[in-house]
């Protein structure tokens, strides 16, 4: 049974189609940037999971050698583990304090790491930086060094302006309703981020972690200065996919 709850995916995720057939595409592109054909000799690390990938990986048969899921919500922890059983599939519960999401956090995130059963090969954070201030990015960066091998990747999205990258002038996103509430002086503001010096910034101060955006130099050094290498960057909207600014990283 899908609670409500567990649908915590992005507008133009949804528009993909069912959990399977959205999650199967992103699956599919993070792999391609990568350098994967498949999950069959990978052991997959998904920070802030919910249940899509789950989901993509029991519906559509795909080989993984262990698919680790990493999730603040405890029903949602509660609903994978009732629903995907090991050895594939392992599932943890972090308190990570989020302004969004969990503001009552509190736990070390980075410390577990320690409670894997082994590490990743490969890290994956979808739609997780989107929602993150850079003190909750930085503690979100070391985990995933933690959690992965010293010659793993990671892949996150984020919404990044400047630069070439513009989170709301590409695709379909501007018509999408979520971001219809954002006002045009916020947009404005947004695209001033790389000449106003301010390199860090909410769409709605009054709800902080909802949008968290960034400059594509101050992201960049963030990820750098807390265990990682950036190696590739990719605009937001690849072929029309609804991922953000996306980038690949290697472990220092």
């Amino acid at each position: 049974m899908k609670r409500k709850f567990l649908r915590r995916t992005a507008p133009g995720v949804r528009n993909l189609g069912p959990d399977h057939v959205s999650g199967g595409l992103l699956i599919e592109y993070m792999l391609s940037r990568v350098g994967l054909s498949d999950l069959s000799e990978t052991v997959l690390l998904d920070v802030g999971c919910g249940i899509r990938f789950a989901n993509t990986i029991s519906e559509l048969g795909l080989a993984v050698r262990k698919y680790i899921g990493i999730e603040i919500d405890a029903e949602t922890i509660e609903y994978l583990r009732e629903n995907f059983s090991p050895p594939e599939f392992e599932f943890h519960q972090a308190n990570q304090k989020n302004a969004f999401y969990n503001p009552e956090g509190s736990d070390d995130f980075v410390r577990l790491a320690e409670k894997l059963s082994e590490p990743a090969d490969l890290t994956g954070m979808f739609s997780v930086i989107t929602h993150q201030c850079p003190e909750e990015a930085a503690e979100t960066f070391r985990f995933a060094q933690a959690a992965t091998r010293p010659d793993g990747k990671l892949f996150f999205s984020a919404f990044v302006h400047g630069e070439g990258h513009a989170p709301f002038e590409t695709g379909e996103a501007r018509s999408l309703p979520v971001f219809r509430t954002i006002s045009d002086d916020a947009i404005a503001k947004l695209a001033q981020l790389s000449e106003s010096g301010l390199e860090y910034f909410e769409w709605d101060e009054s709800r902080p972690g909802f949008m968290s955006g960034y400059t594509l130099p101050f992201l960049t050094s963030l990820v750098e200065q807390n265990g990682w290498e950036v190696v590739d960057v990719a605009p937001p909207w690849p072929n029309d996919l609804p991922i953000q600014t996306s980038f690949v990283c290697k472990r220092k």
